[in-house]
């Protein structure tokens, strides 16, 4: 390395020495060590670090949505830097497969020697949940499992900004909201009722659907159209912000559907992006859970698991619960196919134009 005045070697630099003798299976304590548990410590060693890894480029997300001006370039580079943190989840993800190399049998053993209720409680985890923006529903949780330490961190992270009030705040101070609209979202909303007018129709023309399914899709319709025309009446869309509906402000969920139906425009492809990558944050983070909730199922049944929780059903219910950005996955009932968008208004289109030329 530039001005080092000594080599630094490869296990110098990573410490080696330090990472890899942090492995102590509690089996070898006692009579026989269990040979799953190197792996089991393993695993969840690497998800931790990938976790630290989360955190770094989730605080630096932040860090930039603070930033004032918040230009283009500052824009990109959240993008970028969410679009890391979704490839770390990937990887995360994928872990896992191994552990799902340790048989049902193999498994027990290790539960019975890993019974305590204060195991497998990632404080990090914790973290990523509360700057994402879980911080109203953690507040319920008790911390008393974590170290002291531990505890003050998330005490922190509790009390700042989180990703979702960060998003929220950007949304809701688009530019181009202070461009009078009126007219173009008119011909927009007479548009997704048209669609949702023939959806409505085929469902009740549907000769191969049950009485209760037809109901069933015709009430899914109905709530709809409900919801979406409340988007354009402040009144009824807070109502259905205070029953949970909703979780942005009125003015984020409209600037995120424009940004959502006009992906293609030069100036907002790379917020576009943001809102992409932000719902597979979502996704990620509930398929994780989803899977860790399938592996303790595979291995224990509905046994209880390590940490004294039977997780496979309660991950079911809280899928939804865990959805941070649920707003922007639910406006995809809302798109209109790119053929029916309707054109911008002049000066609205001069705003999010670039034009490249000579002289």
């Amino acid at each position: 390395m530039r001005g080092s005045t000594a080599e630094l070697r490869y296990a110098d630099y990573l410490r080696l020495d330090v990472l890899l003798q942090a492995q102590f299976p509690e089996s070898g304590r006692g009579d026989g060590e269990v040979h799953d548990e190197t792996l089991f410590i393993i695993a969840h060693q690497v998800h931790e670090l990938w976790l630290k890894e989360v955190l770094h480029e989730l605080k630096s997300v932040l860090e930039l949505f603070s930033s004032v001006p918040l230009d283009g370039r500052k824009i990109a580079l959240i993008a970028a830097r969410l679009g890391r943190l979704v490839a770390v989840q990937k990887v995360m993800n994928r872990q896992m497969e191994v552990l799902e190399t340790i048989s049902p049998l193999d498994f027990l053993e290790l539960r019975d020697r890993l019974s305590s209720d204060t195991m497998f409680e990632s404080s990090q985890l914790r973290e990523v949940e509360l700057r994402l923006g879980l911080a109203g529903r953690e507040a319920l949780r008790s911390r008393d499992q974590f170290r002291p330490e531990e505890r003050e961190i998330l005490r922190k992270a509790h009390e700042e900004k989180s990703l979702f009030e960060a998003v929220d705040d950007w949304l809701a101070t688009m530019p181009f909201r202070s461009i009078d609209t009126g007219e173009f979202w008119s011909h927009y909303r007479n548009i997704v009722h048209n669609l949702l007018e023939r959806d409505y129709q085929s469902v009740q023309r549907n000769a191969r659907l049950s009485g209760w399914e037809r109901q069933r899709q015709l009430g899914k319709l109905e709530n709809a159209r409900y919801r979406f025309d409340a988007l354009f009446k402040p009144d009824e869309y807070e109502q259905l912000r205070d029953e949970g509906s909703f979780q942005f402000r009125q003015s984020a969920v409209l600037s995120a559907l424009f940004l959502l139906l006009y992906r293609d425009e030069p100036l907002l492809g790379a917020p576009f992006c943001i809102l992409k990558r932000l719902m597979d944050i979502d996704d990620h983070l509930i398929a994780w859970r989803v899977d860790r909730a399938l592996l303790e199922r595979h291995v224990l049944g509905t046994k209880v698991g390590p940490g004294g929780s039977v997780s496979y059903d309660y991950a079911r219910e809280m899928m939804e619960e865990k959805r941070v950005f649920k707003d922007l996955s639910s406006l995809a009932t809302f798109l209109v196919p790119r053929s029916s968008l309707p054109g911008l208004p002049q000066k609205l289109r001069r705003s999010i134009d670039v034009h490249f030329g000579c002289g």
